[in-house]
């Protein structure tokens, strides 16, 4: 029996995901993905989900993976429970593994990843062994040191442009302005090129009626048939569309509820985005009646990353009792910054993500000072009745 799904109200929800992070295996071989995907449902689940919703949990995790290599102490142990870290060598070996990688057969996936740190920074005496190599082992980390004050517009350029270069000019500009203060900025930057394994015809896409929350709008609908994995219940219908080997998918989950925005229909459905995939990926190929889905682009942003990171545990890297002392004493995170875009075409998808974060030196509270009153020259005084607030006596003094 061949089906029909036309996503005519991709009010659902998208994810470009690479099938070997749901592969049956150890659960320790898995670590890294399996923390890249918790931390985005996580993330989802804080952020405010009204209109378009788009972001790349995996460069979140890596930039995170990076300053966590700068962390001791609470304020690591909060990082790795924010990022689902029981072995920190075994993540950063799966991280390493992962950025080597360029995707598949038919599908581009590249990680870059850059430190821009102050000229003026004391850096810790073993911050080259802890950090700044392992950050070029094993991240492939560019490190740059700059002077972040004077040279700052210069430096905003070249960080601008290194992030379009490894974009594909996806994302330009990606910073606005530095901080005042600012020490250190670690981004990391990630493209994927994939060409669909069943392309879409240019000359079937023609114009149709989108069902968004707010309005109904015209868009370009693409179609095709094919078998797919594809899942329906009462709920909802679900379909993967393979890049490439396969290897790299666009899974599109859709629900049967119009009513309800996507963000309550999730909410009640009371079911994890990655249990449904886990389930997508073990469902059985279907012939399709069509599969219509729009021809579109998005570009977001998550507006208070910073919240959502304090709200998730991480609290102590943006205060006064931070520790990044692996690099250099004195630092805390100002911000964290993202940005991502998507276009969706008969023939790709391209997308991009870039993550920042962005410290500066802890403002040194420094012991109150006690005052001291010593009348050495001439003086003015009273004698009052503080009670009754009058004075009974005043005068002053000129010479002893």
């Amino acid at each position: 029996m061949k089906r029909r799904i036309a996503l005519a109200a991709l009010a659902g929800t998208l994810l470009i995901s690479n099938m070997n992070v749901f592969a049956e295996t150890d659960q320790k071989d898995t670590m890294f993905s399996d923390g890249v995907n918790q931390l985005a449902s996580e993330i989802y689940g804080e952020m405010d989900a009204e209109g378009n919703v788009f972001f790349s949990p995996y460069s979140i995790s890596v930039a995170l993976s990076m300053l966590n290599l700068e962390a001791d102490g609470e304020t690591k142990a909060q990082i790795e429970d924010v990022l689902g870290i029981e072995d920190m060598d075994e993540w950063n070996r799966q991280a390493a593994e992962y950025i080597k990688k360029s995707g598949r057969d038919g599908a581009v996936v590249e990680t870059a990843n850059g430190m821009w740190i102050s000229k003026d920074l004391q850096l810790c005496e073993d911050a080259e062994k802890n950090v700044l190599d392992p950050m070029k082992e094993l991240f492939e980390g560019e490190i740059t040191q700059a002077d972040l004050e004077k040279d700052k517009e210069k430096v905003l350029k070249d960080i601008n442009s290194w992030v379009s270069g490894h974009t594909d000019g996806m994302i330009d500009p990606f910073l606005e302005e530095l901080p005042n203060g600012t020490a250190s900025i670690l981004i990391n930057a990630v493209y994927f090129d994939g060409k669909w394994s069943l392309p879409f015809d240019e000359e079937r896409t023609e114009k149709s009626t989108f069902y968004g929350t707010e309005k109904e709008s015209e868009i370009d609908m693409m179609a095709q048939e094919g078998s797919f994995f594809y899942l329906e219940n009462e709920d909802y219908q679900a379909i993967q569309l393979p890049y490439g080997d396969g290897g790299i998918v666009m899974n599109l989950l859709l629900p049967k509820d119009t009513d309800k925005p996507i963000e309550e229909w999730y909410r009640d459905l009371g079911k994890d985005q990655t249990e449904i995939w886990k389930e997508l990926n073990e469902a059985e190929s279907a012939d399709m009646e069509v599969v219509k889905i729009p021809k579109f682009s998005l570009e977001c942003s998550i507006p208070d990353l910073d919240g959502i990171m304090k709200e998730l545990g991480m609290t102590d890297a943006y205060s006064t009792d931070a520790d990044f002392s692996r690099l250099a004493d004195g630092l805390q995170v100002d911000s964290m910054l993202h940005k991502a875009k998507l276009e969706v075409s008969e023939q790709y998808t391209k997308a991009s993500a870039v993550t920042g974060i962005i410290s500066k030196m802890s403002a040194i509270i420094e012991e109150e000072e006690k005052p001291e009153f010593v009348a050495d020259h001439p003086f003015m005084f009273t004698i009052q009745d503080k009670e009754n607030d009058m004075i009974l006596f005043m005068g002053h003094v000129n010479q002893l």
